[in-house]
C-alpha cells in the first residue's frame, strides 16, 4: 500500500520492506535508507524500541512513524525515542510525502490531531512534561500480575486488542479481561490514563 502511495513521486525510491522490528533494523543497517516509514505496532519488537536502536545506528534514517492512535503522549514518546514524525493511519494520503520531505529538510512533522501544546513544548524544549496522576498511583503498578503488566505496556505503546492477542498468544477475550482488571487495580479510566502512568513510571521511556 505505501509502495503504491509513493510510486507517483519520482524523487522517492523504496529500497526495502520489513514485516517486523528486528528485520527493520537489519534492513536499515544494510540499505541505509534516508527515511524509514515505521509502524509503531509491529510483531515482536515494537516501533518505540526499534526507533531507539535505529537512532543510534552509524547512519540513522529519518524516522516517520505511523500509528492508529491520535495520542499526544504516545507521539511524545516516539519522538523522544528518536523519531522525526508521527502520523495517524487515518491521515490524508498526502500527509505521508509531506512528512517525508519535512524530515528530510530537518523538520518534525505531526498529524494535525497530534499537534497539541504538549507536543509543541516537547519539540521546542526537548522535554516531556510529567502528566498529572492521582496520589499513590505509582505504587499500584507493582500490584499487577506479570500478564497484566505485559498488557499494560502493550496498551501504553498503542497496540490494539488484536495485536496484543497475537503478540502474547492469548485470546481477545483474555486480553480484554486483563485490560479490565488492570484498569480497576490502577483506578484508571482509559488508555490515555494508561499512557500517562506508563510514561511517569518509565515503562515506555528511553
Amino acid at each position: 500500500m505505501l509502495r503504491n502511495l509513493l510510486a507517483p513521486f519520482p524523487d522517492f525510491s523504496v529500497v526495502g520492506e520489513a514485516a517486523d522490528g528486528e528485520f527493520t533494523i537489519v534492513l536499515c543497517r544494510e540499505a541505509k535508507p534516508d527515511v524509514l516509514l515505521l509502524d509503531i505496532s509491529m510483531p515482536g519488537m515494537n516501533g518505540v524500541d526499534a526507533a531507539r536502536i535505529l537512532s543510534r545506528l552509524p547512519v540513522p534514517p529519518k524516522i516517520v512513524t505511523l500509528s492508529m492512535h491520535a495520542e499526544a503522549y504516545l507521539a511524545a514518546e516516539i519522538l523522544k525515542a528518536g523519531a522525526h514524525a508521527y502520523l495517524t493511519k487515518d491521515c490524508e494520503p498526502g500527509e505521508i510525502p509531506r512528512a517525508i520531505r519535512t524530515v528530510m529538510d530537518g523538520g518534525t512533522y505531526l498529524s494535525s490531531g497530534i499537534a497539541s501544546p504538549l507536543i509543541d513544548g516537547f519539540i521546542r524544549n526537548g522535554t516531556l512534561p510529567a502528566p498529572r496522576t492521582g496520589a499513590g498511583e505509582e505504587n499500584l503498578v507493582s500490584t499487577l500480575s506479570p500478564r497484566e503488566l505485559q498488557v499494560f505496556r502493550h496498551l501504553a505503546l498503542g497496540l490494539s486488542t488484536r495485536e496484543i492477542s497475537e503478540h502474547m498468544g492469548i485470546s481477545h477475550k483474555t486480553v480484554e479481561t486483563h485490560r479490565s482488571n488492570l484498569l480497576k487495580k490502577l483506578g484508571l479510566q482509559n488508555v490515555t490514563d494508561i499512557v500517562r502512568l506508563a510514561i511517569r513510571e518509565g515503562l515506555i521511556t528511553p
